[in-house]
Formats: structure tokens, sequence, C-alpha cells
């Protein structure tokens, strides 16, 4: 075992002096010429991959103008005819009563048509009206209604 363990250390230090000698007989301006060689191609690598990501963003970039076109373009249409929705307010209303009570109609197999047309009507109704803005009652209608109701059934002067 002895003699297996010396040929080790013999072994380990002829493998060093060989790396030693090699290592110093290297000569360091070719060293830094392949580095520099390596460093110039990963950056011309980078370069290109870069050039070829700005030339396909560019593209993406004016796909994306002409949707931004058509956007702002749907949009003010759409403005335009919300701010006009009281010049169609009985189509609006009668449209969305129509509308969900056939699609609750379908839904519910026949059932639901009546309860989906109010629900439609309501809702086309606040689109336009809001919820406090809807047409008054003449005043002194509405005070007849609320003293025969509520009082002795005369209209007060």
């Amino acid at each position: 075992e002895d003699d297996d363990n010396d040929n080790n250390n013999n072994d380990n230090s002829n493998n060093n002096n060989d790396n030693n000698s090699i290592m110093s007989n290297i000569d360091p301006m070719i060293v830094r010429q392949y580095m520099k060689r390596a460093i110039q191609s990963g950056v011309d690598g980078t370069n290109s991959v870069l050039a070829v990501a700005e030339l396909q963003s560019n593209k993406v970039g004016k796909q994306l103008d002409g949707v931004k076109q058509q956007i702002v373009a749907t949009t003010t249409t759409v403005q335009k005819y919300y701010n006009q929705r009281r010049d169609y307010a009985p189509y609006v209303i009668l449209g969305s009563g129509a509308a969900l009570g056939i699609l609750t109609g379908v839904a519910r197999r026949g059932r639901g048509m009546i309860a989906g047309s109010i629900l439609g009507t309501s809702v086309g109704y606040y689109n336009i009206y809001g919820m406090s803005s809807g047409p008054s009652m003449p005043k002194g209608i509405t005070d007849t209604w609320s003293s025969s109701m509520f009082g002795s059934g005369q209209k007060k002067n």
C-alpha cells in the first residue's frame, strides 16, 4: 500500500509541474487577443439581436398606430351618439325592452319575457334620463292627487 501512495503522490506532483509548465508557456498577448475576439463577437451578436428587435418593435408600433386611430375614431362616433341619446329616447327605451325581453324569453324557453322587457325598458330609461331627472307632472295635478289621497279631497288655493 505504501508503494501505491508514493506513486499517487509522484503522479500528482508531475501533474502540477505539467500544469505550471503549460501556464508558463502561454503568451499573455495571445490570451488578450483571444479574449478581445470573444468579447467583440459577443458584442456583435448582441448588436445584431438588438437591431432585429428594434425593427420588429417598429413594425408592431406602426400596426398599433393604425389600431389606435381606429379606436379614436370609434370612440368619437360612440361619444357623439351617446350625447345625442335623448334625441332617440323612445327608440332606445323600446329597443332595450324588446331586446332584453327576447333574450330572456329565448334563455328561459318563453318564460320571463315580460319581466325581461320591463327590466330592459327600465335600464334604457335610466340610461337616457337618469334616476332623478324623468319627466315631471305639472304642479297642479300633483297637488290635487296628494290632497285627494291623503287629505280632505279639496284643492287648496
